[in-house]
């Protein structure tokens, strides 16, 4: 709407009257009647209104996701605020994690290492939520504007905020181990641990994606985080050993993206990586969390599935039930 407002202050009436009989012209030829017709007829048959969406020759899905990409990136730049907080809150949660399990990996307490590497996990699970889990509630009424007319499609729009989102949360895994691995004193590969969390973020984004694309509003996305969230830390291995699980509830690990990523961490820190000495103990842990260490490929793949599973039901709830 500014960007009219500029050309209509700056350019000549000529210019104006063409651009506008063009567009008329375009959006004239190109409304779908029956369209039309059948959503006004549905909507007597449900009693109310519905939104329409004029069917209007559109440019190419690339050209839109290019145009929406950097649109979505110049909103993130000059939201200078929320991006410096984000990773802010980051770098200093993480810092005060680190001076808490300060050179943990040297110590023979192999439980309080675990912890460690849990509680970086689990943050990572949260930082990622929050902020897609309240981006389609608020942004509804600028999508279903122009979605309606066709300035883009559902998939374009949806891509182009999980793929800014992909860059951001790469980021800020990165930034969580390069602040917390050598004042732990930790031994695994950083480049799985970054991998790990990275991932974990993404199935995390997804998940708050699904939610906020079915909630109605910002209030309804909240209350559903919890009941999806929280038992994920149940089922991480940290707070009860999975063995000590009921056995009609140790499926629900499979289920749980944060198990899979402590898994990986577990592998590459625990298995791979022990204290000398310790052996035994890294052992028992592995053992005690259903940690198999040649199955590193296995929960990197089952990661990707459940991001790309939990993508593609969040792209059809957000064009599905964008107008009802």
């Amino acid at each position: 709407a500014d960007y009219v407002l500029y050309l209509s202050q700056t350019k000549d009436d000529e210019t104006i009257s063409k651009w506008g009989k063009r567009c008329s012209d375009t959006l004239s030829s190109s409304l779908d009647k029956q369209a039309i017709a059948s959503s006004s007829s549905s909507a007597v048959a449900s009693g109310g209104p519905s939104l329409v969406r004029f069917q209007v020759k559109t440019a190419s899905i690339f050209t839109q996701l290019r145009y929406l990409l950097v649109r979505e990136a110049r909103a993130n730049k000059r939201d200078k605020a929320t991006l410096f907080s984000r990773f802010v809150v980051v770098l200093l949660l993480n810092l005060l994690f680190a001076v808490i399990f300060f050179q943990v990996g040297n110590l023979s307490d192999v439980q309080s290492h675990f912890g460690g590497l849990a509680q970086l996990s689990m943050g990572c699970l949260m930082y990622s939520s929050q902020p897609l889990l309240l981006l389609f509630p608020l942004e509804r009424p600028i999508f279903l504007r122009e979605y309606a007319v066709g300035t883009y499609s559902g998939p374009a729009y949806f891509f182009s905020k999980v793929l800014v989102d992909m860059f951001l949360s790469l980021i800020t895994s990165c930034l969580v181990w390069v602040v917390t691995y050598w004042l732990m004193a930790l031994k695994g590969n950083i480049f799985i641990m970054i991998l790990a969390t990275w991932l974990l973020s993404l199935v995390s984004s997804s998940l708050a994606l699904v939610l906020g694309s079915i909630a109605r509003d910002v209030k309804k996305a909240i209350e559903a985080s919890a009941a999806l969230l929280v038992p994920q830390m149940m089922f991480a291995g940290f707070f009860i050993k999975m063995e000590q699980i009921p056995t009609l509830l140790q499926w629900v690990q499979y289920l749980c993206a944060l198990k899979f990523a402590v898994n990986m961490i577990m592998i590459t820190e625990f298995g791979d990586n022990c204290v000398a000495g310790l052996e035994p103990l890294c052992e028992k842990l592995l053992d005690d969390n259903n940690v198999e260490k040649d199955y590193m490929f296995y929960y990197f793949a089952i990661l990707c599935a459940l991001f790309a599973a939990l993508q593609l039901v969040a792209l059809f709830f957000l064009t599905r039930l964008a107008f009802q």
